[in-house]
């Protein structure tokens, strides 16, 4: 098996693992609308209106012409297609069906090359299972940093909204204007929309799919407030304003938020932490007590279960910790 400079310097490497994500990992989760409840509700949509032009954004459009048929078949399981919206999220370049390839080919190799040093079924399948959470923790790790991304702009964007609406502009100006302003992942989204409305002549339709797009409450409310004025009339540029105001106090309160939930933070890094300190003071202590773990069958299983408990309870702190904001 492996010796105990190996093992110790594996343990060190995921203790440093595990400290970096303590120190990146956000306090609280983007607050996103259920985005299967928005996709349904958009293809409840498209069956009143006799129109698929709800159900595919002109983004996955073209990139479904680029595919192969078989590729084309695949992404009509709603599985794959599912996987395919959250790469949209992600701004992945990639289909769903090309992921999940490459998510299944990684993980056998790392369950094969674990079964050829080791010979123990349960880690196999273990790494197995791990390298495909490493690979969906990925893709929620990006979805989350591209939507941040997004809500931290979305207030300057309404600003550049409503002073172009004051000016006299009309909404789709508006729009074109806030593309040529802006730059990042939101300034992409605008652009989607105003093609959208050029494209379809209904803004109703290009505003619901900004919001199976970026699926955030800020945009719900950003849609709401456009489509209320078009039925009912009212002052659009007051609206967005006030909507502005009202998201940067949220940032505000998302701040205070983590800085009074930091000690809970730590503590909780503190505890998934604690064993991989105390097995390194110990083997630097007395070396061979660790050999009496790691140097016999028994203690080799211990450590193999113990690896995944701390995987599974790393997971449960890290949800615990997580406050919807």
């Amino acid at each position: 098996m492996f010796s105990n400079e190996m093992i110790f310097l594996g343990l060190i490497f995921l203790a440093v693992i595990l400290l970096s994500q303590a120190l990146f990992l956000p306090v609280y989760s983007p607050q996103r609308a259920n985005t299967a409840l928005v996709r349904k509700r958009l293809k409840k949509l498209a069956e009143r209106a006799s129109d698929s032009a709800y159900e595919t954004s002109l983004l996955r459009t073209s990139r479904l012409k680029n595919v192969t048929s078989i590729g084309r078949t695949l992404e009509k399981i709603e599985f794959i297609e599912n996987l395919s919206y959250r790469l949209e999220l992600a701004d992945y370049k990639i289909m769903g069906h090309h992921f999940l390839l490459l998510t299944l080919i990684s993980a056998i190799i790392v369950a094969l090359v674990s079964w050829i040093f080791i010979h123990e079924p349960i880690l196999s399948f273990f790494l197995f299972g791990l390298t495909v959470m490493m690979f969906n923790f990925k893709l929620n790790r990006d979805t989350n940093k591209r939507m941040d991304a997004i809500e931290a702009s979305f207030p300057d964007a309404l600003d550049v909204i409503r002073r172009a609406l004051q000016a006299g502009y009309s909404f789709s100006d508006a729009i074109k204007l806030a593309t040529e302003e802006l730059d990042g992942p939101i300034a992409k989204e605008f652009k989607l929309m105003f093609a959208n409305i050029n494209y379809t002549k209904d803004t109703k339709r290009a505003l619901l799919g900004f919001i199976e797009r970026v699926p955030s409450i800020s945009s719900m409310a950003f849609a709401s407030a456009v489509m209320v004025q078009k039925e009912t009339g009212g002052n659009l540029a007051e609206n967005i304003g006030n909507l502005s105001r009202v998201i940067r106090e949220r940032f505000t309160f998302r701040r205070r938020v983590r800085t009074l939930s930091a000690e809970g933070r730590l503590s909780a890094w503190i505890l998934i932490l604690l064993p991989f300190v105390l097995f390194a003071v110990i083997y630097l202590q007395t070396p061979s007590y660790v050999g009496e773990l790691t140097g016999t069958e028994q203690g080799q299983k211990l450590l193999m279960w113990g690896a995944i408990g701390m995987t599974i309870g790393g997971w449960w702190i890290s949800k615990l910790i997580k406050i919807d904001v």
